[in-house]
């Protein structure tokens, strides 16, 4: 197997937020992207900070637990994130109201779990390169669209979709979506912040990832791509190939 991450500022952003990582124990993977929100750099602490407590608890994880204290495990890391970090924002003034998205897929010899809080997204692709998304986002567009209020047209035109209804470390308490990937490992996970999607479609990102290149190829293509069609967020992307075998990205 074989990896990749990469983050960008984009074209607009004076700076980046957004964080990402792959982790690696006994043959487990543990792979993030994380998006921070807040002013005076608030946004940047709260997604480095997701990151090394996730950091710390995967030192910890014992990769010998079955699927269903893995996804356990997943719920339980997440909401000490939040904990901590919601904690952070609110006994230092210039941190009140910070909060980040966060993304993970732990991807083991025996099973491949994704968790998610917030808009950043997981993809996975089949062995026929088709493009399935496996997280809901936590927007307020998404949620009206579910409901049946919004239609998939009026989503990416709708004044306020960028209002997320969850973010790890913006409230007390959170709800922690968990994702068994049941039926045959994919062919590839991508893991990426909403710099990615907001700026290209899922046809151009399934077309990517089914290009026959290194991933490392494939994740910057993705990223140029986005800074083609304005680059108005932070991009990053990170991907994991079943076919491979060294790490690449920074």
């Amino acid at each position: 197997m074989k990896t990749f991450v990469e983050s960008d500022q984009g074209l607009v952003r004076t700076r980046n937020e957004d964080y990402t990582e792959i982790f690696e124990k006994n043959g487990v993977i543990l792979m993030a992207v994380a998006d921070g929100m807040g002013g005076h750099r608030a946004g940047d602490v709260a997604s480095r900070m997701s990151l090394k407590c996730l950091k710390i608890a995967f030192e910890n994880f014992d990769v010998s637990i079955s699927k269903e204290d893995a996804k356990k495990w997943i719920g339980k890391v997440f909401e000490k994130i939040n904990n901590i970090i919601h904690q952070e924002a609110e006994k230092t003034a210039e941190y009140i109201g910070m909060g980040t998205t966060l993304v993970t897929a732990l991807i083991s010899p025996a099973y491949i779990i994704i968790g998610n809080v917030g808009d950043s997204r997981a993809y996975i692709t089949t062995d026929e390169d088709i493009l399935m998304q496996v997280t809901e986002d936590h927007t307020l567009v998404a949620e009206l669209y579910r409901q049946g209020e919004l239609s998939i047209d009026e989503l990416e035109t709708h004044p306020n979709k960028n209002i997320l209804l969850q973010a790890i470390g913006t409230e007390e308490d959170i709800v922690v979506d968990v994702f068994d990937l049941e039926g045959g490992r994919p062919k590839k996970i991508l893991l990426c912040s909403d710099g990615l999607t907001g700026m290209i479609t899922n046809e151009v990102i399934e077309n990517t990832l089914s290009k026959l290149v290194e991933i490392d190829i494939m994740g910057r293509e993705l990223i140029a791509k986005a800074n083609e069609n304005g680059g108005k967020d932070n991009i990053t992307v990170a991907i994991w190939s079943r076919e491979g075998g060294e790490k690449n990205g920074d």
